[in-house]
Formats: structure tokens, sequence, C-alpha cells
């Protein structure tokens, strides 16, 4: 069972690195616009890595459960990943 739930957070992790760097690609746009746009993607920027954080805080909640009580814990971390996915998404458009 841990071993499902290392590889659980292993995969997470990897698709949240993957999003952070996207997010650090905004700041540097963020970092070259000027007036409204600098502000819009300010904007952006701090919901992402709220989002980005949440999840982040569920996936310890989660390394520190019991190794029985994971499961309860996953709804949570996917609910939190869902809200960054989505938010990661509408940003980066495939």
């Amino acid at each position: 069972m841990m071993e499902h739930r290392d590889a659980y957070v292993k995969k997470l992790r990897a698709k949240m690195a993957e999003w952070n760097g996207k997010i650090d690609t905004l700041q540097e746009k963020a970092d070259q616009a000027e007036g409204e746009m600098k502000n819009q993607y300010q904007k952006r920027i701090e919901e992402l890595r709220t989002k980005y954080a949440q999840a982040e805080e569920k996936i310890e909640d989660l390394l520190n459960s019991a190794e029985n009580a994971w499961e309860s814990f996953k709804a949570a971390v996917e609910s939190s990943y869902e809200a960054l996915t989505e938010a990661v998404q509408r940003q980066f458009p495939d």
C-alpha cells in the first residue's frame, strides 16, 4: 500500500514540476510586460501559485497520513490537484 502512495505522489509531483515551469515562464512574460497587461499576468500568476500551494499542502498531508488512511486523503489531494489542473489548462491551452 505504501508503494502505491509513493508512486502516486511521485506522479503528481512530476506533473506539478512541469506546471511550475510554465508558471515561471508566465512570470518572465509578466516581468517584461507593462501597465494593465503586467497587472493581468500578475493576477493569473497569483491564482496559479495559490492553487499550486494548496495542492502541495494536500500532498504533504497525504505523505504524513498513516499508511491505512492515505486513501481518504487521496480524494482531497485529487480535488486540489484538479483545481490546479483546470487553472493551468485555462492559462496554457494545448
